[in-house]
């Protein structure tokens, strides 16, 4: 998916052409598979035409018993579907009791790495790329609080074709590199507020890496760079190295905040972040949004509010659906120039009775409709 269950709905796409290219092969695999009687276990047309494609011998190794594992209701579903992929010619799924054979990993997956693996997870090898699943990770799982002292994890679903197939794909290509920007007062990559939003990134088949602009260039191999909830403006030099970086057709994603770490508004005006987005006919206001529709926000906190995602744009083969905003900045779209030609388009869109209220003099702006997240494609030269 394009949003992610971070701490803030609201985010700015600038480019992102790539992004959604890169992800169309996971974001075609089903989340669950459907085990039916009528599908007998059958993999997605895009898993089939993945391992169809396949030109080189992969090798998945599931690190427990299988006699054993076709006993435990969980583990013999996975089974059955890696039975699914072992069918394919260039594909081989063996099982590996890793108690009764310990020098397996350190000769699999190297002596620095085998400390990484545990009984019950899975290797996807492909010469020497190696991907890792987590045991856990193959299933859907959800924690129900039991009492207020006790909670229990239920298993609600399968997800082994979207992880299996995401690793085979991730051990048969070269892998796309995120560069997380840190130099503005960011939120770390590493924070744990973010780390379904990482994963999300990670199972789209990307790699991440930090970066700190004030000091270091862009890396050639990027493909996006993430400015994650910046608490700072840009300084002049960044603003010319991301100059430099789109004018030979680089992306980015932009994650507004209107709040900062201690939980309190901040009225950073962000002008030089504006100054590249100016480009892409994008501007974020140095705002906050309040609803005051009753039945769009949350427990009397009307910064709390749902939206509604816009099929345009980067969305524009997907549904309407509804999501949760709060703290959220909103975005203007600027009419084209002589200088360059842009598509913007909205993604997701407040109601009528939204608000914007100033974070510098708290001024309150009439209710309308507010752009609380888009997406634009610049092609520079155009007349028009």
């Amino acid at each position: 998916q394009l949003i992610f269950g971070t701490n803030t709905v609201i985010f700015t796409v600038v480019v992102l052409i790539v992004f959604v290219l890169v992800n169309l092969v996971i974001e075609q695999i089903p989340m669950n598979l459907d085990l039916t009687e009528e599908k007998m276990y059958t993999l997605s047309e895009t898993s089939e035409k993945v391992m169809d494609n396949l030109s080189a011998e992969i090798e998945i190794y599931a690190l427990y018993d299988r006699v054993a594992a076709e006993s435990d209701s969980d583990k013999a579903d996975v089974v059955k579907v890696l039975d699914l992929y072992d069918n394919h010619e260039n594909v081989k799924v063996s099982y590996v009791d890793i108690s009764k054979k310990p020098a397996f990993l350190k000769n699999t997956v190297g002596e620095n790495n085998a400390s990484d693996y545990s009984s019950g997870d899975y290797i996807v090898k492909c010469g020497e790329k190696i991907r890792k699943i987590d045991e856990n990770d193959m299933y859907i799982l959800y924690e129900q609080q039991v009492n207020y002292f006790y909670a229990q994890t239920i298993t609600t679903g399968l997800q082994v074709e979207k992880k299996v197939t995401g690793a085979i794909v991730r051990v048969t290509s070269e892998v796309p590199k995120i560069y997380w920007s840190t130099g503005f007062g960011e939120a770390e990559v590493t924070d744990t507020n973010y780390s379904a939003f990482v994963k999300n990134i990670e199972d789209a088949n990307y790699d991440i890496f930090s970066l700190d602009l004030r000091t270091e260039e862009i890396p050639e191999d990027a493909s996006v760079i993430f400015f994650v909830r910046p608490m700072s403006d840009l300084d002049d030099k960044t603003v010319d190295k991301l100059d430099y970086w789109f004018d030979r057709g680089g992306n980015a994603f932009f994650f507004m905040d209107a709040e900062n770490y201690d939980g309190k508004f901040i009225s950073t005006d962000f002008q030089n972040f504006n100054q590249v987005l100016l480009r892409f006919g994008l501007k974020i206001n140095n705002d906050v949004i309040e609803e005051s529709e009753e039945k769009r926000y949350k427990d009397d906190e009307d910064y709390i509010f749902i939206a509604d995602t816009l099929s345009a744009g980067a969305l524009e083969n997907t549904e309407s659906y509804k999501v949760l905003c709060y703290n959220t900045r909103s975005i203007d779209l600027l009419t084209t120039d002589k200088a360059s030609y842009y598509e913007t388009a909205a993604l997701i869109e407040t109601s009528v009775g939204a608000k914007s209220i100033s974070l510098s003099d708290e001024k309150i702006e009439p209710m309308g409709k507010r752009v609380v997240a888009a997406s634009s494609v610049c092609y520079e030269g155009q007349e028009e």
